[in-house]
């Protein structure tokens, strides 16, 4: 049976790769596609053209080898593909080339700029595909690893729930919080939901949140819902001299290469957030000293 170009002698083995090529292919589409139109064309004109799509065939066969049904393959094939076609809209500028794959090449048909810039689109969604699919054999998504943070606050438990949990007096000491009000009458719980003004790497992104988990003094925990997705849990915990542990684990999703930008982005946030942490806990000391008795 001929796959990809290849006579696979293995009827079953055939029928099981020409099936993850399809996957390969639908992927393929999928990572073409970007807010500007002319991008999206430029990005999908090779992936259109077709192709034997041999590196990705190879990385189904060398999965036969472990466990073909590996949720990570699919996507490991796709990067390899994606890299592969990067460097063919690169070559092509270089060597001022005016076919590929019979087809017209992407630089004589719409430019050497948006040829290049294509390419890099290419070779971004080739390693975002890749860490994402590393990430999460079990269940398949693709989401960046949490960023922890954690410190030690000189005051009992009580208090240092009270301001973690006042939402309206989280810009105090979260620093790139520029303002947040809450949109749900009544006490904080489970649902209430507030609307805020979030800066991310220097950009002011809307960040309308929901409170997902609440459990005074020990848990508190919130999803974002805005061009940023992602959650952020507070755990509490009490140490026996009357201070306070605070863990802080915060999950952004990129709304674009959400791997690749999540791994850029995870030591600058982790700094950002353990400032955050810091400031919290200067504030709250210094209030147990200065508060009258």
């Amino acid at each position: 049976m001929i796959t990809a170009g290849v006579d696979l002698a293995d009827a079953a083995l055939a029928s099981e790769v020409a099936a993850g090529l399809d996957l390969v292919e639908d992927a393929l589409k999928a990572a073409a596609k970007a807010e500007h139109e002319v991008l999206t064309q430029a990005a999908a004109h090779l992936i259109e053209a077709g192709g034997k799509r041999l590196r990705p065939m190879l990385v189904l066969l060398a999965a036969q080898f472990g466990n073909p049904q590996d949720p990570r393959v699919v996507p490991a094939a796709v990067a390899i593909e994606l890299t592969h076609l990067a460097t063919l809209y690169h070559d092509d500028v270089m060597d001022e080339a005016l076919v590929r794959r019979n087809v017209e090449s992407v630089n004589a048909r719409f430019g050497n700029l948006v040829a290049i810039v294509a390419g890099g689109v290419g070779l971004a969604w080739a390693v975002d595909r890749w860490l994402g699919g590393r990430g999460r054999p079990d269940d398949g998504l693709s989401a960046p690893d949490p960023i922890r943070s954690s410190i030690e606050i000189g005051v009992p438990i009580e208090r240092v729930w009270i301001r973690l949990a006042e939402i309206d007096r989280q810009p105090e000491w979260m620093h790139d919080l520029k303002w947040v009000r809450n949109v749900t009458p009544g006490p904080i719980r489970v649902g209430t939901r507030a609307d805020g003004l979030v800066r991310i790497l220097g950009i002011g992104v809307n960040d309308p949140i929901e409170v997902t988990e609440f459990l005074p003094p020990h848990e508190y925990g919130i999803s974002h819902e805005g061009l940023f997705r992602g959650s952020g849990v507070f755990r509490l915990e009490a140490l026996d001299d009357g201070r306070t542990r605070v863990t802080w684990d915060e999950t952004l999703i990129a709304p674009i290469l959400p791997n690749l930008l999540g791994l850029i982005q995870a030591p600058i946030l982790g700094r950002i957030f353990q400032a955050d942490l810091e400031r919290l806990r200067d504030q709250l000391e210094i209030e147990a000293v200065t508060a009258p008795a």
